[in-house]
């Protein structure tokens, strides 16, 4: 069973109409003005439980969300006008079932949510702003050196018109570091929407014209320049690190749903029974990354050094040592230029520095070589890094030889050629590779003799906003990869009641212990160490601290934890990274294709073996759509996307001769 986020929602429209009153506002103007202003304004004016504008903020219509013996005290009338051209409102009141049908479910169901609110004491956990809902984690707060709040990173949640659930991280910064964010004419700072951080109610909230108020408690909707604040999709590592994950913050979300509303709506998870589990063997495996070192061994790695002072001198050592344990070359070389036939790593300052200093942006150099640069400011040597930087230049070598070498092409089987082509900035590339992995790289341009094509590929991409590419088959058949807006949901209940059984507190006594350990299929040697310092210590009650303490070995540790676990009810270690995974992340894990309606659907997840318990991207499902009457062959390409050269170590969500074609544009721009 595979869930996703297309929400199954049930509202109780008889309680909804018997605790609160919904009010549709329109306007006598083009449309509703002062847009996010208005809306922060109008509930706590009203006394409105919450607003959502029927699409985007500058449209004509409004619903809002009264709680009934609320409103019945109130004149909306008198209240409107007091409100900046409160005037121009016209309102109805809806009052039946049959009227409150007519709401889109979306905005309805949208409503009830917005009426979430978190205790006082709870710094940050949900706030409704702006017609959304944000929910908070202390652990998403950036701080300076002077533990000044510079970033919240919240985690807004929507029902869209399709009834899927979207997880939209976004970012707040204070106007304390105005200085490290870009503005232009057309949107200038005065136009983005102020936010306070108030410390009574430890929220956000709108800051109104008038208020006088420290920067630093000010905050907009805007990210750092060259930077991109990101949410884990999931990390089960610890119950806090969970928590503040975005699976952590949705268990947070139903479970706020449940207490408070459960009794109007009703939230869950379409499914999918039925799917065809594709499971390839890493094709990049460790005979994979000899067959990358081979490659290396007749190569040689040459350093530039375009900074040359004593600091990027010694940086540049200390790179080329790094790589070289990693890495067999042939040879290691330092020179003033990118050399034909090397690998090049270049060593330039960041865009900052050029932009600080106005001086001319390395950046910006082009040259026909494989290299690749690395920022003297920001750059830290990993290894992690150091495989990227390696396969980046093998592939940018490839493009250049026109010669798949980083992967053996043939092993695919392929009997003809393959076209993979994309259109990006309104221009249209491909790429074609023969059975012996030979590349070849065309720009497609309009013509006499190929209009009708050029047309054909414009209205696919036209079409539909969301196609990330074409393949085309020897037969002049196409297949289209389309991005949805649906992504698959992990077991996260199971993983949340786990990691906080892990928590709960216990002490069992020193004879209990020893029973247990008695009765476990621990080996006898260590069995009896274990049993010996039990009884050689003073403590009388055990907790898990101090039996995880005392059992050193993993597996020991293990088999303790599940005779505890059956005996006592009582969970030493959750082990979610274990066999337990398949449980609780099969919607995460390997490429999975399933079909619905007869229509072909797949998504990539993270590898099935040696997973780690941080997952930072959800696994977005996209379609397969064959052209006209097209025959659908994607399925034989599945295994172009089981190599971890495009994502270090994990698998690609499209077949990565896309990766050589991205590349290729971006090295004749």
């Amino acid at each position: 069973m595979i869930r996703t986020n297309r929400l199954n929602i049930k509202l109780d429209y008889d309680q909804i109409l018997n605790d609160f009153v919904v009010v549709r506002f329109s306007t006598t103007e083009k449309y509703i003005s002062n847009g996010t202003l208005f809306l922060d304004e109008f509930p706590s004016k009203t006394k409105a439980l919450s607003v959502v504008f029927s699409g985007d903020i500058g449209e004509k219509n409004l619903y809002v969300l009264f709680d009934k013996n609320a409103f019945s005290k109130i004149s909306l009338r008198h209240e409107l006008d007091k409100i900046d051209k409160g005037d121009t409102l016209l309102f109805e009141k809806i009052t039946t079932i049959q009227s409150l049908k007519i709401i889109p479910l979306n905005i309805l169901s949208q409503l009830l949510l917005n009426t979430l609110s978190s205790p006082k004491h709870q710094t940050l956990s949900f706030n409704n702003l702006s017609g959304h809902l944000y929910f908070f984690h202390k652990a998403n707060i950036r701080k300076n050196r002077k533990e000044e709040i510079s970033q919240i990173i919240g985690l807004q949640f929507k029902i869209n018109k399709s009834l899927d659930l979207e997880m939209n991280v976004k970012t707040f910064t204070s106007l304390n570091f105005e200085d490290k964010l870009s503005f232009t004419k057309k949107n200038p700072i005065h136009k983005y929407p102020k936010y306070v951080l108030s410390n009574s109610t430890n929220t956000l909230r709108r800051k109104l014209p008038n208020e006088k108020i420290d920067n630093a408690n000010i905050f907009i909707i805007k990210q750092f320049k060259n930077r991109k604040n990101t949410i884990p999709f999931i990390n089960f590592s610890s119950l806090a690190n969970f928590n503040s994950s975005k699976i952590g913050m949705l268990m947070s979300l139903f479970s706020s749903i449940n207490e408070k509303i459960s009794k109007y709506i009703e939230l869950s998870f379409s499914q999918i029974y039925e799917f065809n589990n594709e499971k390839f063997n890493r094709l990049i495996s460790k005979e994979k990354k000899e067959h990358i070192n081979l490659i290396c061994n007749n190569l040689t790695l040459n350093f530039i050094d375009t900074i040359n002072d004593d600091f990027s001198s010694e940086k540049i050592k200390r790179l080329s040592n790094e790589f070289s344990k990693h890495y067999n070359f042939s040879n290691i070389k330092f020179n003033k230029k990118p050399k034909k036939d090397y690998l090049n790593i270049r060593l330039i300052h960041n865009k900052d520095y050029y932009e600080i200093n106005q001086k001319e942006d390395e950046h910006l150099t082009s040259n026909k070589n494989v290299f690749h640069n690395i920022t003297f400011e920001d750059y830290e040597i990993s290894k992690a890094s150091i495989d990227t930087i390696i396969k980046e230049l093998l592939i940018k070598r490839d493009i250049i030889n026109k010669q798949i070498s980083i992967i053996d092409w043939k092993q695919f089987n392929y009997k003809h050629n393959w076209i993979f082509g994309n259109k990006i900035n309104n221009l249209f590339y491909f790429v074609t590779i023969n059975p012996n992995g030979q590349l070849d790289f065309t720009q497609f341009e309009p013509n006499l003799f190929n209009q009708d094509e050029f047309d054909k590929y414009a209205q696919i991409f036209e079409f539909n906003n969301n196609v990330e590419g074409i393949i085309k088959n020897d037969q002049n058949e196409i297949n289209t990869i389309i991005k949805t807006t649906n992504f698959t949901i992990p077991e996260f209940e199971k993983i949340y009641n786990t990691l906080n059984k892990e928590n709960e507190y216990f002490a069992i006594s020193k004879d209990e212990l020893i029973k247990c350990i008695e009765e476990t299929t621990i080996l006898k040697e260590r069995k009896d160490k274990y049993i010996s310092q039990i009884q050689q210590k003073q403590e009388i009650r055990y907790t898990r601290e101090t039996i995880l303490n005392l059992i050193y070995h993993r597996t020991d540790r293990k088999i303790l934890s599940k005779l505890l676990f059956n005996k006592k009810d009582i969970l030493l270690r959750a082990y979610l990274k274990d066999k337990t995974r398949y449980e609780i992340l099969q919607s995460n894990l390997n490429i999975i294709t399933f079909y619905k309606n007869e229509e072909l659907y797949y998504f990539v997840g993270t590898k099935g073996e040696g997973i780690q318990s941080k997952i930072p991207r959800a696994s977005i499902i996209r379609k397969i759509e064959p052209l006209e009457n097209n025959n659908l062959f994607f399925n034989q390409l599945l295994p172009l996307m089981n190599v971890d050269f495009v994502k270090n170590g994990d698998l690609t969500v499209k077949p990565f001769p896309f990766k050589y074609l991205e590349e290729w544009i971006r090295m004749n721009e």
